[in-house]
């Protein structure tokens, strides 16, 4: 009697599943399965998988002799994007957004996709940074940019960078009349903006 488990695909950190199948050969059919999972079948599924693991299973004829195989379900590590920190930004600014690294997957070259979250299927950069103008924010709101890192291996992962905009401050002074030689105190006043307010 022998057990071959067929060559388990390679996927990604975080697939839904991994599969692996065994095949026995010889003996006298009737075959029962025991994998070091607790599976009794042929085949079996791991939900979730999230890192490279062995598997083993022994088969059992009706003659009651048996033999053991091992299999590995092989995962490949997410690019994992480092992003620019959130950002605040005053009125009529803008800024720009960095891919500053990229953790754990090493299979170069990496693959670049910015979008902004109420847009996913809008493009807005394929490189390394994203350059964000005043247009493409809102005074007063907070913007989700999202980076897409794809790697050789077609796995991929994604990070957020929120850009929040505040209105710039407003500020009147009182206009006063005064005769010749006397003196007056002009007042600021200002208005929106956000914060304690200094003065110069």
């Amino acid at each position: 009697l022998t057990a071959t488990i067929a060559p388990v695909a390679v996927g990604c950190n975080g697939d839904c599943n991994g599969q692996a199948t065994v095949t026995p050969g010889g003996g006298s059919g009737g075959y029962t399965y025991a994998w070091s999972n607790g599976e009794t079948t042929s085949t079996i599924t791991i939900d979730n998988v999230l890192a490279t693991t062995a598997y083993s299973v022994v088969v059992t004829d009706a003659n009651g002799c048996s033999a053991e195989a091992e299999g590995t379900i092989n995962v490949n590590p997410l690019p994992v994007p480092d992003v620019s920190d959130d950002v605040t930004l005053c009125e009529g600014e803008g800024t720009t957004l960095v891919v500053e690294n990229v953790f754990f997957s090493t299979a170069t070259p990496f693959e670049y996709q910015w979008f902004e979250a109420s847009a996913p299927g809008t493009i807005l950069s394929t490189s390394t940074e994203l350059e964000v103008t005043p247009a493409m924010l809102t005074v007063g709101t907070t913007t989700n940019f999202f980076v897409r890192v794809t790697d050789a291996n077609n796995c991929f992962e994604r990070d957020v960078v929120m850009v929040t905009v505040v209105p710039n401050p407003t500020v009147t002074v009182n206009d006063p009349t005064i005769c010749d030689g006397e003196t007056t105190t002009l007042t600021a006043m200002a208005g929106a903006g956000n914060g304690s307010f200094t003065y110069e």
